[in-house]
């Protein structure tokens, strides 16, 4: 519910243009499987969780901007050392 809101407050929209992009890609990535890319594309369900996908990494991709992500890094004998 709050993600449709905010996908439509940030108008994150995903054309048909944009999954057919993606397919090519897919197919650049794996020539050899490019017939079966065609044919799991076909059905309505895979291109329509494939537009779900493609959604939702827009809205992660968006969602970014508003936090700040701090990265720690911490060697592994110090995690051990912290548990034992």
């Amino acid at each position: 519910l709050i993600k449709n809101l905010i996908v439509k407050n940030e108008k994150i929209i995903v054309s048909d243009k944009d999954i057919d992009n993606k397919i090519k890609e897919f197919e650049k990535l794996n020539p050899s499987q490019t017939t079966e890319i065609k044919k799991f594309y076909k059905d309505e369900k895979n291109q329509s969780k494939l537009r779900e996908d493609l959604i939702n990494f827009d809205l992660f991709k968006n969602l970014e901007q508003y936090f700040i992500n701090k990265i720690k890094e911490v060697s592994t004998d110090k995690i051990r050392n912290k548990k034992g």
